[in-house]
Order: structure tokens, then sequence, then C-alpha cells
């Protein structure tokens, strides 16, 4: 499971700027300022899914030498 976590990680980021480029959108329409927090909010708790994921990979994995 643990050799898992890099795509996980990278997949976790990738939601994370989906959600913080749809808040910008959603700040550009005067009407959404609700839609931005929320879209906000999101990229808060997937950014923090990340964090919890790359130190459960870190702490877990073993070093590789390149």
């Amino acid at each position: 499971m643990i050799d898992q976590l890099p795509q996980v990680n990278a997949s976790l980021n990738a939601v994370a700027f989906a959600f913080m480029l749809a808040g910008f959108g959603a700040i550009k329409m005067a009407s959404s300022r609700q839609w931005h927090k929320i879209f906000m909010l999101c990229a808060v708790g997937a950014s923090t899914a990340f964090l919890a994921s790359y130190l459960t990979y870190h702490f877990n994995a073993d070093s590789k030498a390149y």
C-alpha cells in the first residue's frame, strides 16, 4: 500500500488545484461568494489529506539511492 501513496499524493494535489481554480472562477463572478468559500474549503481539505498522505509515505517508506 505504501508504494501507491505517491500516486495518491499526485491525485490529491490535482484535486486541490482543481478546487482552487474553481474557487478563482467563482470569485470572479460577483454573485458566487458562497461557492468560492465552498471550493476553498474543499481545497484546504484536499491539501490536508495530501499532507497526511505525504507524511505517512515518508515516515514509512524505505530510503532509495539515486
